[in-house]
């Protein structure tokens, strides 16, 4: 598999029933872009297809730990339209296939998510089933192997101290954050994230939704405007142009940061014409937002 192979998550919280096969002091490494990527997939595929008023669950199962290598499952489960047996068997997992039913029909798609989340499982050297029944829900079962690494408890400490002195120099706290994403599941994803360091959010659904916010609201409201580019109504781009050809004060030095699953060169260059200060790539790396929103604002300020 492609990418770098980093830390993913600490197991500090999990209970196993096991405490000797797997001990909470323990580090695990996989590739963290394309794991984002797959359950992303996975996530966004049951949120489509569920209902309002309908249930999404993701939950962890350890499955073995044997010498560094454990074996998990990730089990997403929902209620909504569920799939029939003839498309769970022979199509499901081939790419641009879409079931189409009178409640498919109006989702918008192009039917790579799943072939593309089971290429990433088969990669990782794991694999990915699924089980629904057509107007009842479906369940997809994502197994992967990993190497995980023993860790002494006094090591983490001495490792993130000089990381949260460093970040006390400056706090996002009680910042304020124009969000313009158009897709449901990422808006609320990146507002959650935002929320738990404490800052203000403002969300809208699209290019022109943002500017009108922006226009709004009185110069100095917010610190920072998260803005995807490909958005329905009015794109990122256009966006960006209008709010930098505002006559208001704050217009030159509000930051403008593009979030974006376009990221060839000629395409930072396009949103760096537009007026924007810097470019994000999806999926959003969480480490990187943050510290991208500090030295933005940072600077802005001065």
């Amino acid at each position: 598999m492609s990418g770098d192979s980093r830390l993913f998550n600490r197991r500090e919280d999990v209970n196993y029933p096991d405490i000797e096969l797997f001990p909470k002091n323990c580090v695990m490494y996989v590739d963290v872009l394309k794991s984002q990527q797959m359950f992303m997939n996975l996530l966004n595929n049951a949120c489509k297809y569920t209902p309002v008023g309908g249930h999404v669950t993701m939950r962890f199962k350890h499955l073995k730990a044997e010498g560094n290598l454990s074996t998990d499952q990730i089990i997403i489960k929902d209620d909504g339209c569920g799939m029939s047996e003839e498309f769970l068997k022979e199509r499901i997992f081939k790419p641009f296939e879409q079931e189409r039913t009178n409640v498919t029909g109006a989702v918008q798609g192009t039917g790579l998510g799943l072939a593309l989340s089971k290429r990433i499982a088969n990669a990782m050297g794991g694999n990915i089933t699924a089980r629904s029944k057509l107007g009842e829900g479906s369940e997809f079962i994502v197994t992967f192997t990993y190497q995980f690494r023993r860790q002494p408890e006094s090591k983490p400490v001495t490792k993130r101290q000089p990381k949260e002195q460093k970040s006390d120099s400056f706090s996002l706290e009680g910042c304020s954050i124009l969000v313009a994403e158009d897709h449901l599941l990422n808006r609320q994803i990146v507002t959650e994230l935002l929320k738990l360091e404490g800052m203000n959010v403002t969300p809208s659904v699209n290019g022109e939704e943002a500017l009108k916010l922006f226009s709004n609201a009185k110069p100095g409201t917010y610190d920072a405007i998260l803005m995807d580019i490909r958005m329905p109504v009015m794109d990122g781009v256009e966006a960006t142009r209008a709010i930098r050809a505002l006559d208001r004060p704050d217009v030159r030095k509000i930051p403008i940061i593009a979030m974006t699953a376009y990221a060839f060169d000629e395409d930072r260059e396009i949103t760096r014409k537009a007026g924007m200060n810097a470019h994000l790539s999806k999926p959003i790396n969480t480490e990187q937002l943050f510290s991208t929103l500090k030295e933005q604002i940072q600077n802005s300020r001065k």
